[in-house]
Formats: structure tokens, sequence, C-alpha cells
């Protein structure tokens, strides 16, 4: 009874699209007959298919965490007071340690990712239903719908391995439970999705310099290119084939690096897919630079916003002084990305900002406190935990990476070096290596696309995490006293996230990831 009962709850919960983005009616049996009728009723479902990007990016489910925060660009700034809170989920997820199935965190990603898969499996379901619309309508719809799902399902199977696949719409208990299907099926699925979204999506374009903020051709192209560079029988040959696509597109680099974040220019010129975000009271603001924040008693010196309380999120994806020292002098990324906050402390160990300088600048050590914190996402808002910035997803540098490292693992690394010189010389950086190599792909990449949730899944495809997590492991742990001995154990089987406890009490047909206690 208890299963059903919260099966019948999943199910209302996903078959509608509130979320703060917006209002729907719920799409299950009762009310069909009074929806999926107009473009408008299409559009709306499409909408809530997007919604839970926004939270899966926010504060509400922190991706970053699983993605970023668990590699070795950051740390954490430990905090005795609140053992609590934040650091209840996110230190394991960071540590390697006393990670299992109950973590809020990961259950939060697990949850939404399949949320968003359910809205497109029930806008699909339903897309035969559809009157005649106007030319290319619904293509766009089903392009997108099949993209996000197929983005969706890319996270999952990277995070945690087998999943279960569902690609039609649950209307019952019995369709619910679902064993884990093999990666190589899960990679099969994405791949049918995205390529039928190539095919319906348009190409970018743009009105007054900015792009719809909707997932194009081009944003098709580079999910496909990760997928093909990701998957277990790699297709470097396709992936190539899919990034010159997408060069050939309409997209540009920024002139300077720090207006690619700028919410002034979001979705411009060099963005190929980004997560949409409004300042606002309607609930689609960002407040993710309040994790990044240095853990201090008042922000409004850092953000000019008053009323900056103490806020017990702060001092996440703090960039360690081993990435602070690894960029290249004259690295303009640097100081555009990190920024360090002086002051002195108060008894309970949180910092009192008394001024923001720069990494390298010899004021610093005028300062009891230092504390180094991510940039890249802090710009001018007005109200506390309001802020316009969108979240970066795809951009063009990447694609020029990405592009370099398929290159460089077909044994062509003196072709990448062309494609990595271009986003070197917009950091100031005039000399690139004659041939690339995969060290340097991956050392550029750090740089380029620092704190913006890559970081993981870059040591994931290339096979690196082992190796430099532990390397990391060695560094954090002589250098942060809270960390016990038993921290950045890491073993090959926490490549992959526990599955959610919860979901393997509800189906006995979840077996739980090697290495996991539950």
């Amino acid at each position: 009874m208890k299963k059903i009962l919260i099966i019948c709850l999943i199910t209302l919960g996903i078959s509608s699209c509130g979320e703060n983005f917006l209002e729907l009616y719920p799409l299950d049996k009762s009310t069909t007959g009074s929806f999926y009728k107009t473009e408008a009723d299409f559009t709306q479902a499409l909408n809530g298919t997007y919604g839970p990007l926004r939270h899966l990016y926010g504060v509400e489910n922190r991706l970053y965490v699983l993605t970023e925060q668990r590699a070795d660009n950051v740390h954490y700034t430990y905090y005795a007071p609140d053992r609590g809170g934040s650091a209840v989920v996110n230190e394991p997820i960071s540590n390697f340690f006393n990670l299992n199935g109950l973590n809020g965190r990961v259950n939060g990603v697990w949850e939404r990712l399949y949320i968003g898969i359910a809205r497109a499996n029930t806008l699909l379901g339903h897309v035969d239903e559809a009157p005649e619309f106007s030319a290319g309508f619904m293509d766009e719809i089903v392009g997108q719908a099949k993209f996000l799902r197929a983005f969706y399902y890319f996270h999952l199977v990277q995070l945690f391995g087998d999943v279960p696949l569902h690609l039609t719409e649950v209307t019952s208990p019995e369709e619910s439970f679902l064993a884990r299907t093999p990666v190589n099926d899960v990679y099969a699925a994405i791949i049918n999705d995205v390529t039928e979204a190539i095919r319906l999506l348009p190409e970018v374009s743009y009105k007054d310099g900015k792009q719809s903020g909707r997932a194009t051709e081009g944003a098709a192209r580079m999910l496909y290119a990760y997928v093909l560079m990701t998957k277990p029988d790699r297709d470097y040959v396709e992936a190539e084939k899919q990034l010159r696509a997408v060069l050939a597109m309409n997209y540009a680099l920024e002139p300077d690096y720090a207006t690619v974040f700028n919410p002034l220019f979001k979705n411009g010129k060099e963005s190929i897919f980004e997560i949409q975000y409004l300042a606002g009271d309607v609930g689609t603001q960002n407040a993710v630079i309040y994790d990044f924040l240095p853990r201090a008693g008042d922000h409004t010196l850092i953000t000019g916003v008053t009323g900056g309380a103490n806020d017990l999120d702060g001092g996440w994806m703090v960039p360690t002084q081993a990435m602070i020292d690894s960029y290249e002098s004259g690295d303009l990324r640097r100081d555009k990305s990190i920024a360090i906050a002086v002051g002195i402390g108060d008894p309970t160990g949180l910092m009192i900002p008394q001024a923001v300088l720069s990494p390298g600048d010899p004021g610093v050590a005028d300062y009891a406190i230092a504390r180094a914190f991510t940039k890249k996402f802090l710009h001018e808002f007005t109200k506390q935990k309001n802020t316009n910035d969108n979240w970066p997803v795809y951009r063009l540098a990447d694609t020029y990476l990405l592009l370099a490292e398929c290159l460089v693992l077909q044994n062509r690394g003196n072709e990448a070096s062309t494609y990595v010189a271009m986003v070197r010389n917009r950091a100031g950086l005039q000399t690139t290596p004659a041939t690339i190599t995969i060290d340097d792909l991956l050392m550029e990449r750090k740089h380029e696309l620092a704190f913006e949730g890559h970081r993981w899944y870059d040591l994931l495809r290339t096979g690196k995490a082992l190796e430099i997590m532990n390397a990391f492991g060695i560094y954090i742990k002589a250098l942060d006293i809270n960390l016990i001995p038993e921290t950045y154990d890491i073993k090959p089987e926490y490549l992959l996230y526990p599955i959610p406890y919860s979901d393997i009490q509800l189906n006995d047909k979840l077996i739980q990831n090697p290495g996991y206690a539950n």
C-alpha cells in the first residue's frame, strides 16, 4: 500500500510542470482531454521540461558539487560550528568518505534528472495527438524534448552507470519499477534522441545579438560529440564531424573572457547552451554565488548588497592554492575567475572581509585571513540571493578544446595546436605547444572551463580520475588538518555515485553500485 501511494504521488509530481517555472495542469489521464490542444499547450509543456535544469544547476540540487567540488580544482572551508546543513551532504562527496545512498545531494540530483525525463516522456507521448500547427512548430517541440531527455540521461549514465531507462510516460505503478539498463543500451537511447534532435532543431539565430536560450542544432551536436567521446566504444571520427559542424555555425569567441559570464551578455555569440535564470520575484533567480563566497559574517563588502548576513552555505568551490599556482604567468583567466577575500576572523571562525584582492597581490600578506573564492559568477545585483547569472553548459571555447582532444586521441596532436591556440590567445597567452598531448588538453580545460562543472567529467572521460585525485588527496590532506586519514581513499568503484537508498527500498529490481553499503 505504501509503495502504491508513493508512486501515485510521484506520478502526480512528475506529470505537473510547476516548480515556480510555470503553472501547468497535471498531465495525467484526468486532464489530457483539456490539454495538448494548442501551440500554447505544447510550449507550456516544453517549458516544464526545461524547468528541472534551473533547479539541477542551482542551489536546490547543486549539480556542481558532484561534477566540480569532487575534483581537484577546489576544496572547501571547514567550519566547526556547522556540522549539518550542506556540510553533511557536500563533504562526503568532496572527501570520498562516508558517502552512501542516503546522501541528500546525490539523491536530489538523481530525482531531478528523472523528473526532467518524465516530463519529456509525457510531452513526447502526446505528440501524435497534436492538431495541425504552423510549419516547423512540432519539429522544434520534439527536437528540444529529445535533446533534453538525452541531456538528462547523459548526466545519469556518467554519474551512476547502469540506470533504469524510461522512454515512455509512466501511467501505472507496474511501469514505474524497472531494473537498471546496461550502460551501452542507455547510450544507444541517448544517441537515438540526440541524432533526432540534430535533424529537427534549427541552427542558432540572434535577435539584437541574443539567442532565445532554447536548445539548437549546435547544442545537440555538442551533446552528441560529448556522448561519442564518453561512451565505452568511443567514436572520435564521428565526434570530430559533429564538432566541425558546430564550428561552421554562427558562433564566435567573445573578445574578453569575462564577457562570457556577464549576465548583461547572456545568450551571446559564444554561448551554445546555458541554463536560464532571471532575477526577480517569480522564482527564476540564481543564488549559487552565495555557495562560492567565503564563509563570512557579512558578505556586503564582497557583493555590494546590504543585508548580507552570515551564510553558512558559503565556503564551497574554494580554489586551492595549487589551482591558483597552476595558471601560467600572464593568463588573464586567473584574475577573472578567482579573487582573494582578506580581513580578520571572528570568534566562531567566520571571516570579516575588509577587502577583495587579486591572486598574487602582495597586499594579501597585510591581513590576518585570506580566503580564495570563485569570482567568475559574481556580478552586480541588488537583492540578496537573487542574481541574474545564467550557468554556462556548452560554449564555443569548449568546442575548440573538445575538438583538440578528439584530434589528440586520433594521434593528430599537431593539428590540435591550432584550436588550443585560439583559446589561449584570448587568455593573453601567445605561445602554444606545436603538438598537444592529453595532459596539455586537461590543463587547458582546467583553466578555460574552471568551476563550470566540467572537471570531474573530464577526469572520467580521459581515464585520469584515479591518478589525479589520489595525488590531490595527498596534497589536500597535508593542508587541511580536519581531514581524517580515511578521507580520499579513492577506490575505482567510487568513480560512480551510489544509487539512492530510497529508490532501492521502493524498487526491488534495483541493486546498489559496488563499494556502497546502501
